[in-house]
């Protein structure tokens, strides 16, 4: 493999008289030609398609090679990686066991749980800890009964209906006129 190599550039500044003037750049500029560049889009598109199997053609050689190196490896081998993968998911089980039971220790909603950052036990509650002082604590919200969700509970059934519906008036008294009673 080839070494990189640092490249400087020194830029020199361009005698006024050498500088070119912005109106002369805009007329210099190529006009936009339709046919040209619907032939350069077809181009783009002929060689997409050309590279396409051929690009499935390398997922699929890069598949058997990992198969090749997979059968390659020896059943100890083979053991210890699998060991390794069961180990690292161990691992994250145990951490996000260990976020959660801080989360409900330092009554941190459940969202929040596995956003505690640490490795170890006293990591985790820590941060808990500094957490449920940072997020305010939400107040339960009194339970109502959802057929009477006002909580209007000193209403008798009378005011309700009077408050509902209006008085109600007999209309055979009085001829269908209601003169308040004193």
């Amino acid at each position: 493999m080839a070494e990189p190599t640092n490249v400087t550039e020194t830029v020199t500044p361009v005698p006024e008289s050498d500088q070119v003037s912005t109106t002369e750049v805009q007329n210099t500029q190529e006009v936009f030609d339709a046919e040209r560049a619907k032939a350069l889009i077809n181009k783009l598109r002929d060689e997409v398609k050309a590279l396409k199997p051929i690009e499935k053609q390398y997922q699929e050689l890069k598949t058997a090679e990992e198969k090749r190196k997979e059968a390659e490896m020896t059943e100890l081998e083979r053991a210890q990686k699998r060991i390794a993968e069961l180990e690292g998911m161990t691992k994250a089980q145990a951490r996000r066991e260990m976020q959660r039971t801080a989360a409900e220790k330092y009554k941190l909603p459940a969202a929040v749980a596995e956003l505690i950052p640490g490795d170890t036990q006293e990591d985790i509650d820590k941060k808990a800890e500094e957490l449920s002082k940072a997020i305010p604590q939400s107040k339960q919200s009194p339970t109502l009964n959802p057929t009477n969700p006002s909580g209007n509970a000193q209403e008798t059934e009378e005011q309700k209906r009077a408050r509902l519906f209006g008085n109600y008036q007999d209309i055979f008294k009085g001829g269908g006129v209601n003169f308040p009673q004193e």
